[in-house]
């Protein structure tokens, strides 16, 4: 498998710990090859995952009446589900090896393996040191966020606390935002993922994704403030797909336009010009004014749950407005389902009442393309 679900479910999972039914939600048939990647936890869960179908909108109470009469308990109101059996094995909590994912990924990146937690910040930890050069070594970090607001946050505390250049690795680029992006090119410092680095081997057990050779050069480039490979052309634009971000080149950039029929949905923020294909067929071209692209932006790069007023696009508007823009660009870069379900973007309760929330949040096995101007 060349991308593991795995990497994005460590973005999903709040402290990395979660019943099986809620990793094999995450995991599907991962879940039977990662198990040398979880262990046991001795606390049990005190809630799963709705267990009917289809499921309803919340996480269900575990009632315990003795070790042999367990059950889960809707907690929505009206209860919308029955009361189901569990067994002890399903409210046992698995969570995530943090120093073996945190040894692969050194040794995928050619590190001398370390561990440590970084004081101050949840979730981090310095997982080995990187030899720029025969004197000198970079720290390599390793961070798993859930929101983009707490995954800038990390990104500002290690600059701060760090002398110069240092390796950040995380799961995907989905909570990378641009600004974010550039803060880590000013300081020089390597931003890896475990999607590029990692993957499933034969054996089950998790190996390098690519050439050591390949990855330690590009590193040690990065490390230094060199161009890897070495070019001459500026970048042009910034791309964000489904499986990874990068730059480009103007010519970049033409030849990944020339290949927007692969994607499902594919946003061009240099001409506002968006593109979307269902079931191989093409449907309406959309045109995003600056607007309209900008908000659909915000949601894309911040993976949240948002009121469009909560956009800094929409900040100043009335409610009425800013959703009537979110509208607008939905419907033009979205695929509809039905008359309330959407592909890409899903509608949300918002925790004001009377008001409502939106999340970019496709489907697994769908492919999907922003691009940014360099400028954006």
């Amino acid at each position: 498998m060349d991308k593991p679900r795995l990497w994005r479910a460590l973005e999903r999972v709040p402290g990395l710990a979660a019943v099986p039914a809620e990793w094999q939600e995450h995991l599907g048939e991962e879940w039977d090859i990662a198990q040398s990647l979880f262990r046991p936890r001795q606390d049990l869960a005190t809630s799963v995952p709705c267990p009917s179908a289809p499921k309803c909108e919340c996480t269900h109470a575990v009632v315990t009446h003795s070790p042999d009469d367990i059950v889960a308990v809707c907690r929505c109101q009206p209860r919308r589900c029955e009361t189901a059996p569990l067994k002890r094995s399903d409210i046992v909590a698995y969570e995530v090896d943090r120093k073996t994912l945190g040894a692969a990924a050194a040794a995928a990146v050619g590190a001398e393996s370390a561990w440590s937690a970084v004081d101050g910040l949840a979730m981090t930890w310095r997982i080995g040191a990187f030899a720029i050069d025969p004197d000198s070594r970079a720290p390599v970090y390793m961070t798993t966020q859930i929101t983009a607001d707490d995954f800038q946050h990390v990104i500002g505390k290690l600059v701060a606390v760090t002398d110069g250049p240092f390796v950040l690795v995380a799961p995907t680029h989905d909570l990378l935002r641009s600004a974010d992006e550039a803060l880590l090119e000013r300081r020089n410092v390597c931003f890896l993922t475990l999607a590029d680095l990692l993957a499933w081997d034969e054996k089950g057990a998790l190996a390098p994704a690519q050439s050591p050779h390949k990855t330690l050069d590009e590193t040690r480039a990065k490390l230094r403030g060199e161009a890897f490979p070495p070019t001459e052309q500026a970048a042009y634009c910034r791309a964000i797909t489904h499986e990874s971000a990068f730059t480009m080149d103007a010519d970049e950039y033409k030849a990944l336009v020339a290949r927007s029929p692969e994607f499902a949905v594919f946003i061009d923020g240099v001409t506002g010009a968006a593109t979307r294909y269902h079931d191989g067929k093409a449907m309406p071209p959309g045109k995003l004014t600056a607007g309209e692209f900008a908000m659909i932006a915000e949601y894309i790069e911040s993976r949240k749950i948002m009121r469009p007023t909560g956009t800094k696009t929409g900040t100043g508007k009335s409610a009425e407005t800013a959703r009537s823009l979110f509208n607008s660009a939905r419907r033009k870069v979205d695929i509809k389902l039905g008359r309330y379900e959407w592909c890409c973007f899903q509608t949300r309760k918002a925790t004001e009442r009377g008001q409502t929330a939106f999340e970019f949040a496709p489907p697994d096995g769908i492919a999907w393309c922003l691009i940014l101007p360099t400028q954006a």
